[in-house]
């Protein structure tokens, strides 16, 4: 089978990552959402990869979607600049892991610069209003 493009823009770049073509976009909005959602939760790390490598999947669980890395998936494997446990992730996860985190760093840089708010409260406040849209469009009429 060909897999098909999928463009994902960042706060700094904007790179093409591959997926299978049987993955929707609606896939990829519930993956990016629970990808913000647990770095919010800081059950991701926010800081960099360090020691980065590209392997075949072993079977082992991404830790940004929870689905297994199988065989024939690109695994990306690293550990946090900052210390901890090491990583899997699919490839598409890593780069939507790096995305949301670059987003979630400038939330919190403009809500220092407006004051009020902690960043935390801001990215929370905005990761709700988002999926309370999401979901809705989900819905369709009522």
């Amino acid at each position: 089978m060909r897999e098909s493009p999928l463009v994902l823009q960042g706060i700094t770049r904007q790179t093409k990552v591959y997926f299978h073509p049987t993955v929707s976009r609606m896939d990829i909005d519930v993956v990016r959402y629970m990808i913000r959602r647990r770095l919010v939760e800081r059950r991701l790390p926010h800081e960099r990869m360090t020691n980065v490598g590209f392997t075949p999947g072993g079977g082992q669980m991404c830790d940004a979607c929870g689905a297994n890395v199988t065989p024939d998936q690109m695994a990306m494997i690293g550990v946090p600049s900052g210390g901890g446990r090491t990583r899997h992730f699919h490839a598409l996860c890593f780069r939507m892991w790096d995305n949301e985190r670059h987003l979630l760093d400038w939330l919190h840089d403009v809500a220092r610069a407006e004051g009020g708010r902690t960043p935390d409260e801001v990215a929370v406040r905005n990761l709700a209003e988002s999926e309370d849209a999401y979901l809705d469009n989900m819905e369709g009429p009522a």
